[in-house]
């Protein structure tokens, strides 16, 4: 009996694992999709330029998305013009994850200080794992007063 049963539930299981639904999404939530990372990258890397203006003595910041558990990571990309603009401090800081779920993200934080009146950049990079040369580079154009 088993064994006339056997490719008819093996059949149902196949079918049922080959249905996709769409999740379902609380009332007032948005679901946005999640970058794929690519290892190497698809296209060259790309860049983005900003536009920061700061008073001299001032500390400003920069917060990124960031996921260490890819192997990608934030890092300078160039040395910083130390004469306008220094590095104070970085951490990464993962999302709250209380069910510890593996790859849950986190957000890069570039706290900088402006020195002295003058214009510098800052170019930040992410890093596929293992790769000398960014995925995506971020650059800041400063202005101090």
């Amino acid at each position: 009996m088993i064994r006339r049963l056997l490719p008819i539930l093996a059949s149902i299981v196949t079918l049922a694992c080959s249905q996709r639904t769409a999740p379902r999404v609380p009332p007032g939530a948005t679901v946005q999709p999640l970058p794929q990372d690519t290892h190497p990258p698809a296209d060259p890397p790309a860049t983005v330029n900003n536009q920061l203006t700061v008073m001299a003595g001032d500390t400003f910041g920069i917060t990124l998305r960031g996921n260490l558990t890819t192997g990608y990571h934030w890092g300078l990309a160039d040395s910083l013009d130390a004469k306008v603009v220094t590095l104070v401090r970085h951490a990464y800081v993962p999302y709250p994850n209380p069910q510890h779920a593996a790859g849950s993200g986190g957000t890069d934080h570039w706290t900088f200080r402006a020195v002295a009146a003058g214009r510098a950049e800052i170019a930040l990079g992410h890093y596929p794992p293992g790769r000398g040369q960014p995925a995506q580079l971020l650059r800041y154009t400063v202005t101090v007063r």
